[in-house]
């Protein structure tokens, strides 16, 4: 065990040159250095924070969502109970295909429709009520405010979080505070009960992701601890925590059923994600843990796998940026007047702004108001970007298909179709009724959206727009071949 430990705790992995664990093992009076130690005081801590948490969403967030009528809604229809189907759902498939219900329709003598229904309601038995996601949510909103707010005022009187060479200097001789003692177990502590309670909370889709994240968190902090990096690794915390608390507060507005409020909470959300993501994290954190720490303290083995696992980290936050892009350019294509709220959210911002720091000198004036401007600009260039995307993704799509924006109209709407295509859509069970102008149509069965007709180009020429999916190729020919002169969503009449 000690040949493993001496292994583990190599003074040439962990420490720069010249530097060995007896250096940091007595420190002067009244000086203390960080130790693996310190990390095990987080795991009670832990356990502390899960009970923190059933007791904040049972006196305090569960009234708070009553005062909002958010109830706990029960099942409608459950599933009548049924070994063969319940085993089948349990260890083979929650949705079975065409195969599979034909199978089971015939071994239970059930009609497949019912077997379909079956399924569904058991689907919906599983799924949690918007009062336990609430309560969820709002723990979790409450928490990353508290200790974004604790970060903020902690490094807000620290020199590194001003001038970032402060977080090498004199390293690995850096005392630890007990301010940023208490930042460090309380974040690794939050992260040990989130890992906890994964297990008992609400499965989602990413479950396994999110544990990884997790662990890797709980990896990362304890890795930063133990090498005495804590001042560098309290701006990646804070950085991190920074939308964190705003995400969770969109999703709180969206079960409250306040979507204007969640359409702005969202945006800012994403506003805030892409700066300290990247903007701040690569152009301030990697900076000085790339560049100037090697001028600094010099590079050693350690120091590569910190930089690499930051540097990982930054990978991932590129990648979430181009999905919470994707989000909000689908949002904005649905019609929801994001842009409009998020100026309406800015002007009230600089109005509150305006009335607390009117004391303040002019260039912090001119500080506040050149941030709105530059965070419109990383906005719009983010929405451009997506819609370079789906134009590269469409010409792709239309050259798979043999045809090109240059072709005479009814190639071109076959084209523009491809634009919200994802699947291979369904066949029709019925032939479509012909379509009138001016009648309006809702979506047939296999279709999994609408297209709406605009207006009329020419003879014979349809300019038409997607909601959601794009509709059955048959519905479309049935439109190319006919010329519409007022606006119709076409599918089955109503």
């Amino acid at each position: 065990m000690a040949a493993l430990s001496a292994w583990f705790w190599n003074e040439r992995f962990w420490l720069p040159h010249n530097v060995t664990w007896v250096d940091l093992a007595d420190p002067a009076p009244g000086v203390e250095y960080p130790k693996a130690s310190h990390l095990l005081s987080a795991l009670p801590l832990a356990l502390g924070i899960f009970a923190v948490r059933i007791l904040f969403e049972r006196f305090i967030a569960r009234p708070c969502a009553f005062l909002l009528h958010i109830h706990a809604t029960s099942v409608h229809w459950r599933a009548t109970p049924n070994p063969v189907l319940e085993k089948v759902f349990t260890s083979i498939t929650k949705c079975p295909d065409w195969r599979h219900l034909d199978g089971l329709s015939k071994q239970l003598d059930w009609d497949v429709r019912k077997v379909q229904q079956w399924f569904r309601h058991r689907r919906n038995q599983d799924k949690p009520s918007v009062l336990t996601k609430f309560c969820e949510s709002m723990w979790r909103s409450t928490f990353y405010l508290c200790i974004f707010t604790y970060g903020i005022r902690f490094l807000w009187q620290c020199p590194w979080m001003w001038d970032t060479p402060h977080c090498w200097y004199n390293y690995p001789y850096q005392v630890l505070t007990p301010g940023l003692y208490h930042y460090y177990v309380t974040e690794l502590g939050f992260y040990w009960s989130l890992m906890f309670s994964q297990f008992t909370d609400i499965k989602r889709k990413d479950f396994p992701i999110m544990f990884i994240h997790h662990l890797a968190t709980v990896s990362l902090i304890s890795f930063s601890y133990a090498n005495n990096m804590l001042r560098v690794g309290s701006l990646v915390m804070c950085v991190h925590d920074a939308s964190d608390f705003i995400l969770e507060a969109a999703k709180l507005a969206n079960y409250a059923k306040y979507q204007r409020l969640c359409d702005f909470l969202f945006v800012l959300f994403a506003v805030v994600f892409f700066i300290t993501r990247l903007v701040i994290y690569p152009l301030r954190i990697l900076n000085t843990t790339l560049f100037e720490s090697w001028e600094i303290i010099g590079p050693y083995p350690s120091w590569w796998l910190f930089n690499s696992l930051l540097l990982v980290l930054q990978v991932l936050h590129v990648i979430w940026s181009y999905l919470i892009a994707g989000i909000a350019y689908k949002a904005l294509v649905r019609g929801k007047r994001l842009l409009f709220y998020f100026l309406s959210g800015v002007r009230e911002i600089l109005l509150s702004f305006h009335l607390s720091f009117s004391a303040e000198s002019s260039s912090s004036t001119a500080l506040f108001l050149a941030c709105p401007v530059y965070l419109m600009t990383i906005y719009i260039f983010l929405c451009s970007l997506q819609c370079l995307r789906m134009t590269a993704v469409t010409w792709r799509a239309a050259r798979r298909r043999r045809l090109t924006p240059t072709e005479p109209m009814t190639g071109g709407l076959k084209w523009l179709s491809l634009l919200r295509q994802r699947t291979a859509p369904m066949a029709p069970t019925a032939t479509p009724s012909p379509l009138k102008a001016g009648h309006r149509y809702a979506p047939a069965a296999g279709d999994r959206g609408a297209c709406r007709l605009i207006h009329t180009i020419g003879p014979s020429q349809v300019k038409y727009v997607c909601r959601g999916y794009t509709a059955h190729p048959l519905f479309v020919r049935t439109v190319l071949e006919r010329t519409i002169s007022e606006p119709v969503l076409f599918g089955s009449a109503l």
